[in-house]
């Protein structure tokens, strides 16, 4: 089955609108470098990486705000402090009250608030639309050293870390970093891995990935002011679906890609999900969502593609209908603009075939 309509410039156009202006970027590193030189002059041996969906390029424009933000995420590394098994819980909450203190002090002379309410970070809130957190962590070793772009593990998907002008860490090894938690002490976490994850899978499939990551999250957003359906789940069952259509370099366009791969995000919840945690294959990242939680998901998902099939097959619809589909799903910053939908006779492409239903769908009706 052909696509009736191209809505790929659609999408591209969506995800340039989804991109944060650069005022607000200037204002969140100017924030991120206020924050790092206040915690140097109370820690020796503090080491800063930013990490994220900053770091990757998949921080968006949020659609509520609040309690929606544009976040930063900027890891804190101590080097040179102790632990022992006997002094880990204290240590981890004496540095957590000694940063929330330092941090508190600087919220204050700036205006802006700090909220200590998070279990692994201490979080600067600058404006109704934006924060930073610092999660905390331990080198265990004591040895932490930045490492040429150029150097990093050969590979030009770390280029996303040049582009951004973010530092990358090597440490001893992998398993060597633990994150402090406000309740239960030290926990092994090792960003790299998340990061590394992230962007070979950029490496595998190109940036088209980046973007429909995008195009889940703004759409998550719209439907939601506040979702049980976290970035790195979006990101992990794209990942999947792309691996399953055996998408690569960007060889269908957007909107096919996003179609396919929101019915299969469907499949693979209505299954039970077991989304593997790309840190930790032993942990799944939708685990933890209710049954309530997981039903309405696929409820919304459902719906989007329907209404996604609905834009690209269904003939019948005009261009201003199908704007109007596409915005009621995606909110502001899709565009309304129906001339960037073109019929498929002014812009013929093939598709593969429309993912297969593996269970009744009410929505399908």
């Amino acid at each position: 089955m052909g696509k009736r309509h191209n809505l790929d410039k659609c999408f591209k156009h969506f995800y340039q609108n989804l991109q944060i202006p650069s005022e607000d970027r200037n204002i969140l590193k100017e924030a991120r470098q206020i924050i790092r030189s206040h915690l140097r002059r109370r820690f020796t041996g503090i080491k800063f990486m930013t990490q994220g969906s900053y770091a990757y390029h998949t921080l968006i424009r949020p659609n509520y705000t609040p309690p929606q933000r544009m976040d930063l995420d900027d890891g804190a590394y101590f080097t040179d402090i102790s632990i022992t098994r006997e002094n880990a819980k204290n240590v981890s909450e004496a540095l957590f009250e000694t940063v929330d203190t330092a941090l508190g002090e600087m919220a204050n002379e700036k205006n802006w608030c700090l909220d200590a309410s998070k279990p692994t970070c201490s979080r600067v809130i600058i404006g109704a639309d934006k924060h930073i957190d610092i999660p905390c962590y331990y080198v265990m070793g004591g040895q932490l050293s930045e490492t040429a772009y150029s150097s990093l593990h050969r590979s030009s998907h770390y280029s996303l870390y040049a582009e951004a002008s973010i530092p990358y860490y090597d440490f001893v090894e992998s398993g060597s970093v633990w994150r402090a938690h406000r309740k239960q002490g030290w926990v092994k976490s090792d960003p790299r891995l998340i990061i590394d994850w992230a962007l070979k899978c950029t490496e595998k499939y190109g940036r088209q990935f980046l973007r429909v990551c995008c195009y889940f999250k703004a759409w998550r957003n719209n439907q939601w002011k506040k979702s049980s359906m976290k970035s790195l789940l979006v990101m992990a069952m794209v990942e999947r679906a792309f691996g399953d259509l055996g998408i690569t370099g960007g060889k269908i366009d957007d909107d096919v890609a996003f179609f396919e791969t929101s019915g299969l995000m469907i499949d693979y919840l209505e299954d039970g999900g077991r989304i593997k945690d790309p840190s930790d294959d032993s942990q799944c990242l939708d685990e933890g969502l209710s049954f309530e939680e997981r039903n309405e998901i696929i409820e919304k998902l459902g719906y989007l593609h329907k209404e996604t099939e609905i834009a690209l097959f269904d003939s019948s619809v005009n261009a201003r209908k199908i704007s109007e589909l596409m915005c009621g799903q995606f909110g502001r910053w899709f565009p309304k603009d129906a001339i960037l939908i073109i019929p498929v006779a002014a812009a013929p492409t093939i598709i593969p075939q429309p993912t297969q239903v593996k269970a009744h769908r009410p929505w399908s009706k």
